[in-house]
Formats: structure tokens, C-alpha cells, sequence
């Protein structure tokens, strides 16, 4: 149910007056529906909501999961508004830039400030790149003064707002700390503490030699969360594609029969993969999973912005592993360069 905002319609995190209205979109970083996302790009004014709205029920093309924002920010009541709309359709949140919204390609490093903010906090899954800025800063109205009860009664509803999306609510004495003018950009450390970026977020991809060639690896930027990956890795093995999964301490949760014969399965946003294709391993507490893959989805993975990979179990084992991972272009190169005896 989403908490009353109207009657702080008249406050804002900028002066938001003059300003053009905001750019609402999908966007894509390569050929193919998996590397799309959704943007909102500019200042939050009245009407920002009603527009993103439309947006999401009536011109959204296919299962985009993912926000990308780029604003200084502007109605606080446009951007809880908004926030608690992206929670609803369960959406991930970003943030980033289109360098040229009539061409195929990558987002830069954005910035999100000030209202901007609060919209980033309502994604189920939230990470930031380096370059990226996050900016929070004090509340205030537009044409008039705040008194203290309103003011008391404002902070409230921000607080409980962080609650609702999962952020630590210390988050907002940090920002009220800030003057009007003022602005407290979020640094690494800070974004951890805080809980404003989740723990599915996965680091850039590192290459290490294997044999002939290399194999990239990632793995979260912070403690796994339950059911995630702690180092996903890639690899040419034999002259075939693969996926390593491998998890600490988890190797009591390996079902070591076929995947396929006992109704499990293994799913990914960008390709089809035959459950036949999952194995798993214990070494000691540790389990690996390995996932073969085709030339053909190896080639994808080289040019996909954000690629979701799920081992899932059957009923009777129940539950799931997997990562959520984003890619830059100097993954991609990586990536090339460790499928290099694969693909070409």
C-alpha cells in the first residue's frame, strides 16, 4: 500500500522552475532485447510520475528490468511517487547516462542527486560503478518557510520511506547534516554501509592465466548474499565455452544427479541453456557448478550490458543459486579475449 505524499507536493531538493522536462525511455546497448533498459534522464517535475507511469503500462516493449537514472533531481513528491511505482513493478535501479539517445549504445557514468536519490533507493536491486556520483543533501520549499511540526512530520515520512525500500535510515542524518545548498556525495564505503547498494552486486571482471589462455572472474562486492554466487568464472575449457560457479561452504546443498532428470533446470536472460548442461562438484565444504555453454551464447555474453544466470531446483530440493551480473566494455573485451579459442 503506498504511504500518503500529496501534502509535501511543494517541497523539492532543487529549484525545479524553468527547467526542461525530463527524457523517459527505453534504450538499448546492442541488437538484441536482453541489452535494453529504461532511462529517465533530466529534472523531476510535476507530471514526471504520470509520465513514467504511462511509460511502464502502455509503451514499455517487452521485460526490461532495469533503470538507469541521470538527474539533479528536483519534486520530492514526484520522486517517492515514482520510487514507490518502480518497487511495484519490481525494477532494478542504476545509475547512468545515454550519450546519444538515436544510437545503439553503453550508458556513461551518470548522476543521481538530491530527489534523484529516493527514486535509486526503490530498486529490488540496487550497484553503482566507479564514476558514478550519488548525491543526498537537506529538504526545502519553494516560496516559503517549513515549520518546525511540518518539517518533523516530513522527516518522518523519509525515513519511513528508507525503511520501506530497505535502506539504513542513518542515511538521512547524513543528508539533513547537509545545508540547502550543500550536497554529501555517497562514497563507496558509505553506499555498503547503508544499505544502498544490494549484495547481488558484482564487482568488474579480473582475467588470471589458465593454461593456454585466461579466465575472468568476478564475485560481489560484498558477503553473498543467500543463494548467490562467490565467483562466478569464464573460461575455455578443451576448446568449449563454460561457466564456473562457486560457493563457499555450500557443498551440502549439491544435487549431484542431472539437473534434467530430476526437474531442475538452469535459466538465463539471453539464451536458452539445457538443464543436461549443469554439473556439480564438492570439494571439501565448497561446491563448484558447471554450466557448458554454446559457442553461440558465449558470443552473446560478449556484448550484453547485463546478463542473469539461475541454477534452479526441483520441488523436491527446492530453491535457487545464481548472479545477476553487468558489463562494462572493458568486460566485454575481457570476455572476448578469454573466449578468444572458443568463438572465433
Amino acid at each position: 500500500m503506498r504511504l500518503p505524499v500529496l501534502w509535501i507536493s511543494a517541497f523539492v531538493f532543487w529549484p525545479v522552475l524553468a527547467l526542461a522536462e525530463p527524457k523517459v525511455g527505453q534504450h538499448c546497448s546492442g541488437a538484441t532485447s536482453a541489452t535494453c533498459f529504461i532511462y529517465i534522464d533530466g529534472p523531476i517535475v510535476e507530471g514526471t510520475f504520470r509520465k513514467i507511469e504511462r511509460f511502464l503500462t502502455e509503451e514499455r516493449d517487452g521485460d526490461t528490468g532495469k533503470v538507469y537514472l541521470n538527474s539533479r533531481g528536483g519534486s520530492l513528491s514526484e520522486a517517492l511517487q515514482i520510487g514507490r511505482l518502480l518497487r511495484e513493478y519490481r525494477l532494478d535501479t542504476r545509475v547512468g547516462q545515454v550519450p546519444n539517445f538515436n544510437e545503439i549504445s553503453f550508458t556513461e557514468v551518470g548522476v543521481c542527486e538530491s530527489a534523484c536519490a529516493y527514486i535509486f533507493m526503490a530498486g529490488v536491486r540496487r550497484s553503482l560503478r566507479d564514476g558514478d556520483v550519488l548525491g543526498v543533501h537537506r529538504f526545502f520549499s519553494t516560496g516559503r518557510s517549513i515549520e518546525g511540526g511540518t518539517a518533523q512530520q516530513m522527516s518522518g515520512q523519509l525515513i519511513a520511506y528508507m525503511v520501506e525500500m530497505g535502506v539504513d535510515a542513518r542515511l538521512f542524518t547524513l543528508a539533513s547534516s547537509q545545508t540547502f545548498e550543500g550536497m554529501h556525495y555517497v562514497s563507496a564505503v558509505e553506499a555498503r554501509d547503508y544499505d544502498l547498494i544490494t549484495d547481488e552486486a558484482y564487482g568488474d571482471l579480473n582475467l588470471e592465466p589458465y593454461k593456454s589462455g585466461v579466465v575472468a572472474w568476478t564475485r560481489p562486492n560484498g558477503p553473498a548474499a543467500p543463494g548467490n554466487v562467490d565467483q562466478v568464472t569464464f573460461l575455455c575449457k578443451d576448446g568449449e565455452p563454460e561457466i564456473l560457479f562457486f560457493m563457499l561452504g555450500r557443498a551440502s546443498d549439491i544435487e549431484f544427479k542431472s539437473q534434467a532428470r530430476n526437474g531442475g533446470g538452469f535459466q538465463t536472460n539471453i539464451g536458452s541453456i539445457l538443464p543436461s548442461s549443469v554439473s556439480a562438484r564438492a570439494s571439501g565444504n565448497d561446491a563448484y557448478y558447471t554450466i557448458k555453454v554454446t559457442r553461440d551464447y558465449a558470443f552473446l555474453l560478449t556484448g550484453v550490458e547485463q546478463v542473469d544466470l539461475t541454477i534452479w531446483y526441483p520441488t523436491i530440493v527446492g530453491g535457487s543459486i545464481g548472479a545477476s551480473l553487468s558489463f562494462s566494455e572493458i568486460d566485454h573485451k575481457k570476455l572476448q579475449y578469454t573466449f578468444a579459442h572458443c568463438i572465433e
